[in-house]
Formats: C-alpha cells, sequence, structure tokens
C-alpha cells in the first residue's frame, strides 16, 4: 500500500522471510524507489517506472493473487509468474475474478504464470464466489486507488479474518471502507492513499507452532505479539487454554505454561474455517493429548503449498500417532505409539508450515525424525531452527 501513496512511507519490524522478499523483487521489476535497512523499509510511493514488466512472486500466494488485480489498475502490463509450490496451485479463484473485474488476460490453463493488460476497473463489482480471501484483499486494494465511489459485493466469507486485517491496514493509509450490508463494502469518494509510518506486526501464525509446543512441560516467553491483534491465528490462545495450557500476557509478554503430563491436557474440538494457516500447530497440540481431538473445515487445506490435510495425517501416523481423514474432519488420537531404531524420514512436500510442524513433532518423537527438506521454512520463518535451539537451550 506504501506503493500506492504519493511521498514516501516508513514500514518498521519488515520481515526477511522470503515472501517478504519476493516483494522487494516486485519494487525492483517495476522500478519503484525503496530502501532496506536491517527491519526498515523506505518505500517512494508511486515511483514505478514501467507500463510493462514481467513480476515474480516467488512462492506467495498472495502476490499471485493480488498483483494481477493491482498491476492493470496501476496502468501496468504484465506476467505474473512464481516458482516452487506456488506454479502448481489452481489460480481459478484469481481468473474468475479477472473475467468479473473486465482485466483481459492470458493463462495456460488455471495455473501460473498469467499475464494481464492495464484496464480501468468499474465502480461496482460483485465478486465471484471465492474459497480464500486473497483475490478479495487484491480488489479491495486496487479499488482503494479510485477516488470516486467505489462498492465491492459478495465478499468471501471464509477466512474473513484476514481480509479485515486489509481493511485495518488500509485505513492506517488512509483508505475506509463501511460495510453497507452483510457481504458488501462501500468506500466513499476521495480518501485515496497517504504516506504514512507503519509497524508489522510480530507473526501469530509463527508463535502459534512454538505455543503448542510448550504444551507439555515447556515454558515459553513471546515478546511484541499484538493481543488485540485481528490475525486469525491469535486463536491458538482460545484452544489451549481450553486443553488446560495457561497463556497470559503481561504487559508486552505472552507467558505459554504448559502442564507436567501429557494426562493433563484436555482433548478439543475445533474448526479452522476462519484460521486455515493454524492447522499445523493444532495437530502438533493434538499429538501430545491421549484423547482424541477433531480439526474441522480442512477442505480450505487442499490448496495450500501441498495438501495439508493430507500431508498432516501422513507426517502424523509416520510418527506412530493415529489420525484419520474424513468428512471435512482430521481426528486425531493423541500419543506416539512406536520408536523406530532407524530415523523417521519426514516429507514436508517442501511446504513450510509441514517443516515446522513435523519438526516440532520430531521432538516430542522416542525416536529420530528427519525433515525432507528443511529450507522451505524460509519462505515465512527463516529463524524458525535458531529460535526453536535457542528455547531448547534454555529448558535444560
Amino acid at each position: 500500500m506504501a506503493m500506492l501513496a504519493e511521498g514516501n512511507s516508513t514500514i518498521c519490524h519488515y520481515s526477511d522471510c522470503a515472501d517478504a522478499l519476493a516483494l522487494l523483487g516486485v519494487f525492483d521489476a517495476l522500478g519503484g524507489d525503496y530502501r532496506h535497512e536491517g527491519d526498515t523499509l523506505w518505500v517512494q510511493g508511486r515511483s514505478w517506472k514501467v507500463q510493462e514488466s514481467r513480476v515474480e512472486c516467488g512462492e506467495s500466494a498472495f502476490l499471485a493473487r493480488t498483483l494481477p488485480v493491482l498491476l492493470p489498475s496501476m496502468g501496468i502490463s504484465a506476467v505474473v509468474d512464481g516458482r516452487g509450490t506456488l506454479v502448481q496451485r489452481s489460480q481459478t479463484d484469481l481468473l474468475a475474478v479477472l473475467r468479473v473485474l473486465g482485466i483481459p488476460y492470458q493463462s495456460g490453463g488455471d495455473y501460473l504464470p498469467v499475464a494481464v493488460s492495464a484496464t480501468d476497473l468499474d465502480a461496482r463489482v460483485v465478486l465471484p464466489p471465492q474459497r480464500t480471501s486473497q483475490v478479495a484483499s487484491g480488489v479491495l486494494m486496487a479499488m482503494g486507488m479510485m477516488p470516486k465511489r467505489v462498492e465491492v459485493e459478495n465478499l468471501p466469507t471464509s477466512s474473513g479474518g484476514y481480509l479485515q486485517l486489509t481493511l485495518q491496514i488500509m485505513r492506517h493509509f488512509g483508505v475506509s471502507w463501511r460495510e453497507d450490508a452483510p457481504g458488501k463494502l462501500l468506500k466513499p469518494a476521495g480518501g485515496l492513499y497517504r504516506t504514512v509510518e507503519f509497524c508489522c506486526e510480530a507473526d501469530w501464525s509463527a508463535a502459534a507452532l512454538l505455543i503448542a509446543g510448550a504444551a507439555i512441560g515447556g515454558e515459553l516467553i513471546l515478546y511484541g505479539l499484538n493481543p488485540e491483534s485481528l490475525q486469525p491465528d491469535r486463536a491458538i490462545l482460545e484452544v489451549c487454554r481450553r486443553v488446560g495450557v495457561e497463556c497470559v500476557f503481561n504487559g508486552t509478554a505472552l507467558w505459554v505454561r504448559g502442564v507436567e503430563n501429557a494426562k493433563e491436557l484436555r482433548p478439543f474440538d475445533y474448526d479452522i474455517g476462519d484460521c486455515p494457516d493454524l492447522a499445523p500447530a493444532l495437530a502438533v497440540l493434538a499429538s501430545l493429548i491421549p484423547s482424541e481431538s477433531c480439526i474441522r473445515g480442512i477442505a480450505q487445506l487442499a490448496n495450500k503449498e501441498s495438501n495439508r490435510a493430507q500431508v498432516l495425517s501422513e507426517i502424523l501416523r509416520n510418527f506412530g500417532v493415529d489420525a484419520a481423514l474424513g468428512s471435512g474432519i482430521l481426528r486425531i488420537q493423541g500419543g506416539f505409539s512406536r520408536t523406530s531404531s532407524t530415523p523417521v524420514i519426514v516429507n514436508v512436500h517442501a511446504d513450510h508450515r509441514m517443516a515446522m510442524a513435523g519438526y516440532l513433532l520430531g521432538l516430542f518423537y522416542p525416536g529420530e525424525g528427519l525433515l525432507s527438506d528443511p529450507t522451505c521454512v524460509a519462505k515465512s520463518y527463516p529463524r524458525f531452527f535458531d529460535d526453536v535451539g535457542a528455547l531448547l537451550a534454555k529448558g535444560r
């Protein structure tokens, strides 16, 4: 959004994860002016210098699903491509929205790359049904550049928390929407993007895995998390408190105190429809509980970096945890039922969240587990192994 505002914006606590670095690569491809030093990013808004480009999204699904809407609205025709698991993920929702918006495009089927042409958007858009909120976020951001009154209808209800995050950040940059009816947003005339100083929140998705891993015998203190955050994966606190793990904020610090014995943990039944990225952390938590827990709403996991419901069940079973898929539910009977004299090879399918979950499961497994691709954690949490190693060292 800083690139869409006139003037200079400052973004603090900018991540060095691969997805964030992919965005800087997009800035480079567009000729945008920015400076990156440590965890601070300075962006000169509306500084792009091209009318045609080819942009590489890395493995960022968010970029792949927002740029094909944003770039044509910025007057830029572009080929949007990706790599790794991203080019294997269906983009049917994106293409359906491009057709509704009237953005000319070409693609080889339902996958990247997709070529889009510069065009003006209509002031009123009725979105087709969506399984993800990411494309809708791109539509809202693009229409935020329009000085006239605009409307967006039929916004997706699944993963609605992520849309609320988009709207919150847009308000910070001076663009406000109001709800005109359920699933319908209206932006009054005016209210264009302005330059700001913005501090990125700490990532609840990454924290959720660490919190789940502390459920037994652990004591963990995490700094920088926003207790009032709109990030959907803040729901890990609700689930942990249900099962008997103490989670308390003391000022800016979150204190997590696990139980001494797994038998003290209570099973849970939780629907991840609004927080699908929480599934790996919940799977780790369920594996530690010696009763059956249920994770519902797993249909959304099929078109991630991997088919996460399937991969999670495979990883759990490899470690001797009873896991079964059926009727949109992943059922997990906690407890590691076997050991192995040879290492368990954990196929994480190049999925960063599967790698992190698999590593944590291996710490509880009474044997040795080896990840097929530990480097993929760089997508969202490059210091994951260092941070877990530091926590383990403090616990010794």
